[in-house]
């Protein structure tokens, strides 16, 4: 028996569980008791609490025992639960709803539909749901509710552990769980839940609280019940997920009692009432985006305040910060002092010390200057409290003496306008165009000191215009700062009337920009206004698109978002492109990502609507991503909160934290020390402001990326959305990019605009028509009459044609624009890869392009060199010329060669013109073929090297993509050093065919992202003809019974319940499809997941158009060449390959050669479950993917064949895949990895004993035999 007792700690380690329990419920006594026995005092149970690691749950109780109290109410809100129910005697209390208010979190309670409850929590490593005898709602209901609206809220059950509360249960529920007792009815509860791993129930009798159960639910996976009795310890429960099924795979239990040696310190100083109280306030600006930035500062303030979850637990130990948030309107911060009415009359109650917000100089100003502090303190205020700004920039509010007790958390623009300049300079820009709002502090001082720095380095600010009726309120002021260099506008003119801009504004300053020839333009004007404007722009085509470049100096969230928090996607479209200079942030370390973790399981998005702060535990999110914070400045409120709490921690005594003065001082001392916070180090200057670097971030229109940096806007644009991806840092003033990154200007292009338009023709040598009309029209007047109205007739009939025209061209712009917006993770090659490294180190050698250009006959005599008929040859220089500008045109570059002065070629056009005359002639390109590949890699006894991929590539996966100019890419999936897995999707112009040799395929394999970019629209417009010409984007899209794609670039997976009227249907038509040759009582089904990869269905979608549309009726074609569905088994250890990057022959080739080198599809699920393909793993679990294929056109296939047959030696066109029967096939062999797509993942286990080898083309078992069909989703996709 001791040697067990020793045995114990090890084998509860050797169990790696991946959750940790810690569980109290039921106590008879309220948090305040101050008793160390039997954990009663709440000081020393909180101890017990945090003995360990582990998630902390009540299971009830607390709310009866406090009642109305609201110190025990605030004790155990400060004990760090991560999530707690409610029990029947919480239910029977009159108090309830005041004991909810006062924690300040709601309790989960999935039978009981109240607002002061929740049906499930996400408590940040599993999912908690509770039910408990008293509620409304009967269990089984109640569960499955709280589960649908879990699995809604995005919550992954494969991957998120789920943890059910039972407390006591009635006669109803046990005669509705048909059990026989009360504990029989749990039992089947926790056995007919399949998403449910662990249920622990109280109060039940007949269930042991020393022990555990174990059982199997439905689907076939592990479940535990606990019985537990946790009203005097504190109980512990590991449960363990170490075999890799997804399902619970080990279970310990234990207790942990308390001890009178061993308390909380800060709860006891709570039950005592000892604890330093400091007050502390936040101003907020309006809307869904400031709410979500002022949600992560409160949040912060609640992990400072929780002792006990792990996050500053040794920041103010003694000290309690009491937060009171104040509302403000951002955009009438000048005019009304919006900021500083908020403090008069919803901080006057908490009078606080110190401040967080508000954002922007303006606001700033009109509480933190010194005749606005004067104001407050006219109403009983103070008039020294600390404010401490997130987003404040402006220099002028580096003056502490008309500032006082300011801290800023952001670099000012002197650091900013560095960043605009290294760009400026990087991009040769001379000229500047400046839009700012007169009116606003910040925007003046922002347009003064970007024009003044420059300036000084030779960039020219254009225009001087007000666009509204007069500017004169604003500059007149003795403090404005603003430039006259510049386009502005004034809200303080006494005619306006509004506090954003109307759309005649915008509409002037877009005609100013247009007069001015302004092509870089920086904006400096609030988010809603930046709103309006972008609108304008994309409404009207006015400086929208290619050729332009777009910079703001404040960048939101609130610039795409309308005031019900819904996107305005014109102004998504019209901010495409833009460019914002921000500091730079790094939450990497320790302390952002556990903030990160804490604030996952808070997040909601309908938090966002409400106008009020309920202390409820639940944070506005927009965009359900934990690691962004609004999009705009919420990091660096983060960071403020953050400073103002280890200032305070760094005073000594009570009444220094209530003493701004020392607060202030204390804010530069940890400032110049430099800390970590959540947006990276925090050093302050002097005058407590941020002495930080500058990152350029770009607007980029696409499907959500890969790099964690970026941040994904909440603008429903069809299938994509705006990203706000970092593409460059500045280090030492310098431009240094982010690696793999490149800008997307306006227009969606990588081509960067110029400055200017460039010159027209000047009009020299122009004949002077209206002398010759005149003598025309003098001369020849009744024949020009005559001649007239018949011009005027065709010239009509030429408008109505060029409209039919321009409308035709518009509708296919417009539907180039809906395809762009469709594709997801597709990439174009700038840079070729072939084996052994660069396409110039590498490629075969061949003889140079020769150019010529077409000559008239009766000038052929005066050359010396003329290829027949009548082409003349460009001199070598020239012709290399004019090959490099064909390279470049095909990645998106500039056609245009300037041949001499008189002289432009156009390498896609080919033409020469003469720029003065406009007479053009024909070019010609004569370019030797390449020598054959053999010699690319020498003889057979020096074969070429292995590929240069990173070691910690799996041996199987080791494959580089051989990449052509201009072939289009799809990526499945890519890795931080830059290398990125995919396959083509539209081949370049002149691609080979052949074998390209060991280590590397034509179709799919490893590349590296630097050598591509994003594709451009007219690039997108072939692929898209291969989809079927004009749209292109239905061909692309996912089956309509799909559901909703929350990350288009990463795989998904769906779990159908036969249970479910929304997916009954689907789980039997697969089952049914499984079962076709199988005899059903030998097979057991586990589980049926739909696979939904977005890249590798559309890399699947291009290759089935591709193939149909070679056939005089593609539709017919479709429905002869694709197979839904065909099966393949394959090793557990394969599956994940397969989710992400599909059917590599690589890894799904291994076992079988006899139809030829491919991936083997069998047509007969018993063929594919055979052992042998679709090997078991420990527990006898196989699995089987239900296949889409497109099959084409076969030949029989033949041993070790690397490709299928000839089926046109003329074009030189290949069969597309192999079979074992040609007239009747029941094996399929593919060589291009997408041709086949896992729609479902059926996992299953099998009582038949198999031996030898699997046949093909056995019959189906009756009554299945009629059911076949090549394709068993026709008619429902």
């Amino acid at each position: 028996m001791g040697t067990s007792l020793l045995l114990l700690p090890l084998l509860i380690g050797a169990a790696s569980a991946d959750v940790n329990v810690r569980f109290t419920e039921g106590f008879g006594h309220p948090e305040t008791n101050t008793w160390d026995s039997s954990c009663r005092g709440g000081a020393y149970r909180a101890a017990a609490l945090t003995k360990a690691a582990g998630l902390r749950i009540d299971g009830g109780g607390v709310a009866y025992q406090c009642g109305s109290d609201t110190a025990c109410a605030q004790v155990f809100a400060s004990m760090g639960y991560d999530g707690w129910a409610l029990n029947a005697d919480d239910l029977a209390s009159g108090s309830l709803d005041t004991f909810i208010t006062n924690v300040g979190s709601k309790p989960v309670l999935s039978n009981y539909a109240s607002s002061y409850t929740s049906t499930f929590a996400n408590i940040g490593g599993a999912v908690l749901l509770a039910v408990a005898d008293g509620g409304t709602t009967k269990y089984r209901q109640a569960v499955a509710v709280a589960l649908t609206e879990a699995r809604n809220a995005g919550i992954d059950f494969d991957t998120t552990p789920v943890i059910l509360l039972v407390s006591g249960i009635s006669t109803v529920d046990i005669d509705d769980l048909g059990g026989i007792n009360a504990a029989d009815a749990v039992e089947k509860l926790a056995m007919e839940t399949a998403d449910v791993d662990l249920v622990i129930a109280t109060g039940i009798s007949g269930l042991s609280t020393s022990s555990y159960g174990e059982g199997t639910n439905w689907a076939g996976e592990r479940v535990y019940l606990v019985g537990s009795d946790a009203s005097t310890t504190v109980q512990t429960m590991a449960l363990g997920f170490n075999d890799g099924t997804g399902a619970p795979s080990s279970m310990d239990r234990d207790d942990e009692p308390c001890s009178e040696s061993n308390y909380d310190e800060f709860i006891y100083k709570m039950i005592y009432g000892n604890v330093d109280t400091v007050q502390i306030g936040m101003l907020c600006d309006t809307g869904a985006a400031g709410r979500e930035e002022c949600d992560a500062g409160r949040a912060a303030f609640e992990a400072i305040n929780n002792k006990n979850d792990g996050i500053f637990d040794d920041v103010l130990t003694s000290t309690k910060l009491e937060v009171t948030v104040a509302s403000f309107d951002g955009n009438n911060c000048g005019l009304g002092a919006s900021a500083r009415e908020a403090w008069r009359t919803d901080l006057a109650a908490a009078n606080p010390v110190a401040v967080v917000g508000p954002g922007g100089t303006t606001c700033v100003k009109s509480v933190a200057s010194n005749s606005n502090r004067q104001t407050l303190a006219s109403y009983g205020l103070r008039d020294d409290a600390v404010v401490i700004s997130e987003s404040s920039t402006a220099t002028v509010a580096s003056d502490r003496s008309i500032y006082p007790n300011l801290a800023r958390l952001v670099s000012t623009e002197d650091t900013v306008s560095q960043g605009v300049l290294a760009a400026f300079q990087k991009y040769g820009w001379t000229r500047l165009a400046i839009v700012y709002d007169a009116t606003d502090e910040w925007a003046a001082d922002t347009a003064r000191v970007v024009s003044e720095n420059l300036g000084a380095a030779g960039i020219a600010t254009l225009g001087d215009k007000c666009v509204s009726r007069s500017c004169a309120t604003s500059e007149s002021k003795s403090d404005h700062r603003g430039p006259k260099k510049s386009i502005r506008f004034d809200k303080a003119d006494p005619h306006w009337g509004n506090t954003l801009i109307s759309t005649d504004v915008a509409d002037s300053i877009l005609d100013e920009l247009v007069a001015l020839d302004a092509k870089i333009i920086y904006l400096m004007i609030q988010p809603s206004d930046t709103k309006v404007l972008f609108e304008r722009i994309y409404q009207t085509k006015k400086c929208y698109g290619a050729g332009h470049a777009y910079f703001t100096g404040w960048p939101s969230d609130q610039m795409f978002l309308n005031d019900d928090g819904k996107a305005s996607t014109d102004a998504a479209y019209g901010a495409v492109g833009l460019l914002t200079v921000k500091e730079r942030q790094d939450t990497s370390g320790s302390v952002a990502q556990a903030l990160i973790a804490a604030r996952e399981g808070s997040m909601d998005e309908t938090v966002c609507a409400q106008n009020d702060y309920v202390n409820d535990g639940r944070y506005c999110d927009v965009d359900g991503d934990a690691s962004t914070l609004g999009g705009g400045y919420g990091p660096f409120v983060v960071d403020s909160v953050i400073t103002l709490a280890k200032a305070l921690d760094s005073l000594s005594s009570s009444s220094d934290r209530q003493n701004p003065e020392k607060i202030y001082e204390a804010i530069g001392d940890v400032g110049r020390a430099g800390f970590e916070a959540y947006s990276g180090t925090v050093v302050l200057n002097t005058y407590k402001e941020r002495v930080g670097s500058m990152a350029i971030r770009n607007y980029q229109l696409e499907e959500k990326a890969i790099e964690n940096e970026e941040r994904r806007l909440a603008v429903d644009l069809t299938s994509t959305s705006l990203a706000d991806k970092v593409v460059a840092n500045i280090v030492g003033g310098q431009w240094v990019p982010e690696a793999g990154m490149s800008i997307i200007f306006p227009g969606g292009t990588t081509k960067v605009p110029l400055d200017r338009t460039p010159e027209s023709d000047d009009g020299k040598g122009k004949v002077d028509m209206g002398l010759i009309l005149g003598l025309i029209f003098g001369l020849f007047l009744p024949i020009l009459l005559c001649i007239g109205v018949g011009f005027y007739l065709y010239r009509r009939k030429k408008i109505e044609k060029s409209r039919k025209q321009k409308a035709t061209i518009q509708q296919a712009q417009d539907e180039l624009q809906a395809f762009k917006e469709s594709v997801v993770n597709m990439r174009v090659v700038v840079e070729a890869a072939a084996p052994g490294g660069s396409a110039a180190e590498n490629a075969p050698p061949a003889a140079p392009a020769k150019w010529y250009w077409e000559e008239s006959v009766a000038r052929l005599t005066a050359h010396a060199v003329v290829k027949p008929p009548h082409w003349i040859p460009y001199d070598d220089q020239t012709s290399a010329q004019l090959e490099a500008a064909r390279a470049k045109a095909s990645v998106g570059g500039s056609p245009v060669v300037p041949l001499s002065a008189a002289y432009h070629a156009n390498v896609l056009e080919m033409k020469q013109t003469n720029v003065r005359t406009g007479f053009s002639r024909a070019l010609l390109r004569d370019a030797p073929p390449p020598p054959k590949s053999s010699s690319w890699f020498g003889s057979r006894d020096a074969p070429p090297p292995p590929p240069p991929l990173p070691a910690d590539i799996d041996a199987d996966e080791r494959t580089c993509l051989v990449c052509d100019v201009g072939a289009i890419l799809q990526l499945a999936k890519q890795r931080d050093d830059g290398w990125a897995f995919g396959s083509v999707v539209l081949a370049a112009d002149g691609a080979l065919s052949t074998d390209p040799g060991y280590g590397w395929n034509r179709n799919q394999g490893w590349f590296q992202m630097e050598k591509t970019d994003v594709p451009t629209a007219d690039q997108l417009a072939e692929l898209q003809k291969v989809l079927g010409g004009s749209g292109g984007t239905d061909a692309l899209a996912t089956p309509k019974y799909w559901d909703e794609v929350k990350d288009p670039t990463v795989v998904e997976y769906f779990r159908l319940d036969p249970r479910s009227p929304a997916t009954r249907d689907e789980y039997t038509r697969c089952v049914d499809a499984f079962m076709l040759t199988l005899d059903r009582s030998k097979f057991r089904i586990h589980s049926v997941d739909r696979v939904q990869n977005i890249s590798l269905w559309q890399s699947y979608a291009v290759k089935k158009a591709a193939t149909c549309s070679r056939e005089d009726d593609p539709d017919k074609a479709a429905r002869k060449y694709v197979r839904a569905w065909l099966f393949h088994g394959c090793p557990s250890d394969v599956v994940p390959k397969i989710l992400q990057q599909g059917f590599n022959r690589s890894f799904c080739g291994k076992n079988a050669t006899l139809y030829g080198k491919g991936v083997y599809f069998a047509r007969d699920a018993s063929y594919s479950t055979f052992p042998l393909y679709c090997a078991p793993d420990a527990q006898g679990v196989q699995t089987i993917f239900l296949v889409r294929a497109v099959v084409g056109q076969w030949s029989k296939g033949v041993k070790d064949a690397l490709t299928p047959d000839v089926r046109d030696a003329a074009r030189n066109i290949l069969y597309d895949c192999t079979v074992d029967n040609v007239r009747d096939p029941s094996i399929f062999v593919t060589y291009h990895d997408a041709q086949a797509y896992p729609e479902y993942m059926i996992k299953f286990s099998q009582t038949t004993q198999h031996t030898g080898h699997p046949k093909a083309g056995l019959p189906a078992h009756r009554p299945y035999r009629c059911l076949y069909r090549p394709n068993l989703v026709e008619g429902i996709e």
